[in-house]
């Protein structure tokens, strides 16, 4: 699931795993000679975290990538490693993990992102996602949550399509031109909270939105 990472990238961890595994980020960068973007995916999803020796603190191994890469391309005799003493990184706490596993993988490996903002949905008066479907057509509802794609396609005539997804379940949505451009940040944005009339057809359900709102 990691972003850039094909299968060309995939077989080759995978084959020197089965070797041994990787002691190290210089281990790992010697021996696979993934690209620098390969290799900063992989810890911002959180597939390296085993190999550092604080807790979590992704921040430190991006830190370390740089140095890595310049070891790895030394004789084994040439090699100092730089120190970091004197550099205070602060950890990434639990918002900014999740994010960035999101934004890596395109899916949440701990608990749902939707779950970061579910106080403000809450307080807003937010239906669940998975309520929708035993509703009636042309309701009125609120729903809140993760946007997890937009489009605008050029044959659409400015509509935009997102697909909102919280921790009950998934609907898509349908933003007409008039409503986004009042709402263009809230339909940019990663949690929104969004007002609309519910449309069936066809045992399909989609929320034609009124108001997008960034929270």
């Amino acid at each position: 699931y990691v972003s850039g990472l094909g299968r060309t990238q995939i077989d080759l961890i995978n084959s020197e795993r089965k070797r041994r595994q990787f002691t190290s980020l210089e281990d790992l960068v010697k021996r696979t000679r993934l690209q620098r973007a390969h290799v900063e995916a992989l810890i911002l999803a959180g597939a390296l975290d085993h190999l550092q020796m604080e807790s979590d603190e992704r921040r430190k191994i991006l830190w370390d990538v740089e140095n890595a890469y310049h070891q790895a391309d030394l004789p084994p005799a040439l090699r100092l490693h730089r120190s970091r003493r004197g550099v205070n990184l602060p950890p990434m706490d639990e918002v900014e993990r999740m994010t960035s596993e999101f934004a890596i993988t395109g899916v949440s490996l701990n608990r749902h992102l939707s779950t970061l903002r579910r106080a403000a949905f809450t307080h807003h008066g937010a239906r669940p996602i998975r309520e929708l479907g035993h509703l009636r057509n042309g309701r009125r509802v609120r729903i809140g949550g993760v946007i997890i794609t937009r489009q605008r396609p050029p044959t659409a005539n400015g509509v935009c399509f997102l697909t909102v997804e919280d921790s009950s379940g998934i609907i898509n949505v349908v933003v007409k031109p008039d409503v986004y451009a009042i709402h263009r940040d809230g339909c940019r944005s990663m949690f929104a909270i969004i007002d609309g009339k519910l449309q069936k057809q066809h045992r399909a359900t989609t929320l034609i939105a009124e108001k997008v709102v960034s929270v």
